[in-house]
């Protein structure tokens, strides 16, 4: 659904709307709400539905969330103890939960909240921290980890939940999607159960908010968030307070990755040239080394380009003799940085000092650049759509948010009145990236290649006890949203007969065969007659270990 644009009879809502103990959240910050969070004011502030909101980077989803907050605590905190309220925000990477963590332990601190990320490993030290929260900001992965390994935990966390935040809620388009499908599915069911609702906990009432780059398809967010039609809201570009323009260039590629992106070195400063318009730039490279590479390979064509009179080669030459790192130091001398998690903290603050004021004119940095540190650019180059991922031990894809992370520091507000993006990717991939920078890509579930594993967790944590619960399960996920809207997709995908069986049959049909295969490999049992379901210890062992399916089949045949 579209949000209507600002009419001259529409006003932005002022900080002083909210009650005055609230005020102090947003106070320091701004003073007046901009036309996308007033358009979307009443309803998050003044209601408890569900809400799903798509907007450009940079144009201010954060405060609709804290927004959602101060809504949470008004009607629900009032004379509450610590820890009795809890907001969960989930967001794609652990730096970005660590940026809005820092920013909301800040924030909230006034009112006597505590903030904690969830990032480590420790399960008893986890069950503390998430006893004492009231705002537990942690990755979808994480949260499903936690709440396999301590059922006990599960129940007593879930029941003080009141509000969801979903931050990048376009991650079910990746890969990683299914997780983040599986989790607020759990969450759902839990919050359906009598016990919660004749308790009048918190979760009975649970609220969902999500926010997303552009999609068109975000209606079927709202409809697997239970959002009403009022709360489902869509802006595109035009909304945008910094208007940005995205270019994608194609290459010919090479016989693997590690080659094309040493080719793509040789026509760095040419893009730079082009589309810099002298101005700044950042460009994410696929490595810590590719970083350095890059930086290398920009002064290697630019020689003193980048220097614009004898005072700034002072300067920089000056600066240089700070850094630790050698390379670094000979090439900051010209202008141009590299930027990872490699470096020393001490060379990391010395380049983010030079590049925020503005003497360094290229800095060349891994994707981590993009959360956590503000260092916005005219221009960001995407050398490469492809980084190293040392979890995999190669080369995958840029997620569509991390790209759309990487470019929002394009012509960020208060710095830049417009950005440029670049993103530098082989000519097969160039329609792919054009449509999901533009908006194009409509949001798909990726949760049918890991269905067994999430349903055999569901199994073990008694959210799903019998064949009919399975269903009704799927029927909860963004999966059983997709099926519903493209039955002809999914029943191809799963052979079914679409005009005999309908979208029931595909989802039958679904949970059939994952049951089947649960049973055959004895990670659950079935029982025939009742349809009951049971997890049984190799199912245990899958859940609690946070197993691939296939990774079990191996060692059992083994």
């Amino acid at each position: 659904m579209e949000g209507p644009a600002p009419g001259p009879e529409d006003r932005l809502y002022s900080v002083s709307d909210l009650p005055e103990e609230y005020q102090s959240v947003f106070a320091p910050r701004f003073q007046y709400f901009n036309w996308i969070q007033s358009e979307c004011f009443h309803q998050l502030c003044e209601t408890d539905g569900n809400m799903v909101v798509g907007s450009p980077t940079g144009s201010g989803k954060t405060v609709l969330m804290e927004l959602a907050i101060v809504r949470v605590l008004s009607a629900h905190g009032r004379g509450r103890s610590p820890g009795s309220l809890k907001i969960v925000y989930l967001a794609p990477t652990h730096a970005l939960v660590n940026e809005k963590h820092a920013e909301w332990r800040q924030c909230f601190a006034g009112l006597g909240l505590k903030a904690v990320a969830l990032t480590r490993s420790d399960i008893l030290d986890v069950a503390r921290e998430v006893q004492a929260a009231d705002i537990i900001l942690t990755t979808p992965e994480k949260f499903d980890a936690i709440t396999r390994k301590r059922k006990s935990l599960l129940m007593s966390f879930f029941a003080d939940i009141a509000l969801v935040l979903i931050d990048e809620v376009h991650l079910l388009n990746d890969d990683r999607g299914g997780c983040l499908e599986a989790i607020v599915s759990r969450l759902k069911l839990v919050s359906r159960i009598p016990e919660m609702a004749s308790c009048g906990l918190p979760i009975s009432k649970i609220r969902y908010l999500a926010v997303s780059a552009t999609v068109p398809n975000i209606t079927d967010v709202g409809a697997w968030l239970g959002c009403p039609p009022q709360n489902v809201k869509s802006y595109g570009d035009e909304m945008r307070p910094v208007k940005l323009r995205t270019t994608v260039l194609g290459y010919q590629p090479c016989k693997n990755d590690f080659l094309f992106e040493r080719a793509l070195n040789s026509h760095i400063f040419g893009v730079l040239a082009q589309y810099g318009k002298g101005r700044q730039a950042i460009v994410f490279c696929a490595s810590r080394q590719d970083s350095a590479k890059c930086a290398s390979a920009i002064l290697d064509r630019a020689g003193n380009h980048f220097l614009q009179d004898e005072l700034q080669a002072a300067d920089l030459l000056r600066e240089a003799e700070r850094l630790e790192n050698t390379t670094l130091r000979q090439i900051v001398r010209k202008g141009v940085a590299f930027h990872h998690a490699g470096l020393g903290p001490s060379d990391r603050k010395v380049v983010e000092e030079l590049f925020l004021s503005r003497r360094l004119v290229a800095l060349c940095s891994t994707s981590t650049l993009a959360y956590g540190v503000n260092l916005p650019a005219y221009l960001v180059v995407l050398k490469s759509t492809r980084h190293w991922s040392s979890k995999h031990s190669k080369y995958v894809e840029y997620d569509r948010s991390l790209c759309l992370q990487m470019a929002g520091r394009a012509g960020r507000p208060q710095f830049e009145q417009e950005g440029q993006c670049v993103i530098m990717t082989e000519r097969a991939k160039v329609r792919r990236y054009t449509d999901a920078m533009g908006g194009a890509e409509e949001v798909e579930s990726h949760l049918l290649p890991s269905i067994r594993e999430h349903l055999n967790n569901e199994i073990g944590l008694l959210t799903v006890r019998s064949a009919s619960d399975c269903e009704a399960w799927l029927r909860s996920t963004y999966l059983g949203v997709r099926i519903a809207a493209r039955p002809g997709h999914y029943a191809a995908q799963v052979n079914v007969d679409l005009r005999r069986d309908g979208a029931e049959g595909i989802v039958r049909e679904i949970c059939k065969r994952a049951v089947e295969d649960l049973s055959s490999l004895e990670m659950v049992r079935s029982d025939p007659t009742t349809g009951k379901l049971e997890q049984l210890e190799p199912g245990r062992i899958l859940s609690h270990c946070y197993l691939r399916l296939d990774t079990l089949k191996n060692f059992q045949g083994c």
